[in-house]
């Protein structure tokens, strides 16, 4: 019998619905953000235009964990899984984006290492709100029950959260989600467009 750390991987990957086609060279995009500042919309209009399998850590726990209960020891089984779940898309060059708050640096560097040993463009986008959009978007979800979305995160935890978050290290784009997302999404799918392609720089990795 497997235990969960072998089989976590295959069963969030065999939950995951069809496909895009492999790319010449695979890419991860890495979203940053606190609860509220539009992550999952972000990920899905991105994937509307240019193909990317979603890899979604909200949805990820509640296949492991029906019943969450966000301790650390759980956290830590989801994200190994998550990131197993990486490696095997990269390596068969499925280009990946990665929806989960990613606020802590040495959190991200795992991430990075994963890109680098599987040679993929590495896209890092930090979306952002302010507080008073966070604040409608989240009171709206607990007062419709989370309905459309797997997140259970509330004000509260979206102030405990905020104490947590760091800049990141490397290059990348910032998002106000507050405003006209449309420029920034056409932009970062013309550079995965680029990136994915052979011979082409592998992204930012300062």
């Amino acid at each position: 019998m497997r235990m969960p750390l072998e089989r976590d991987p295959h069963l969030l990957r065999d939950m995951m619905p069809l496909l895009p086609l492999a790319v010449p060279r695979p890419a991860l995009v890495v979203l940053v953000g606190l609860p509220g500042t539009g992550k999952s919309y972000f990920a899905a209009q991105l994937a509307a235009l240019f193909p990317l399998a979603v890899v979604e850590s909200d949805v990820m726990r509640k296949a492991l964990f029906p019943r969450p209960n966000y301790t650390r020891k759980e956290s830590a089984r989801v994200f190994a899984a998550i990131h197993a779940l990486l490696r095997e898309l990269l390596d068969h060059r499925v280009p990946t984006l990665l929806d989960a708050t990613n606020l802590v640096e040495a959190n991200r560097r795992v991430l990075y290492r994963i890109a680098e040993e599987a040679d993929a463009s590495l896209v890092l986008v930090l979306l952002t709100a302010p507080e008073s959009v966070v604040r409608k978007r989240l009171g709206a979800r607990s007062s419709s029950g989370s309905a459309g979305t797997s997140s259970d995160a509330d004000w509260r935890v979206y102030e405990r959260l905020r104490r947590e978050d760091e800049p990141i290290q490397r290059q990348h784009f910032v998002v106000d989600s507050s405003g006209d997302i449309q420029p920034a999404l056409a932009s970062i799918a013309r550079v995965l467009e680029q990136y994915t392609q052979p011979g082409n720089a592998s992204g930012p990795r300062e």
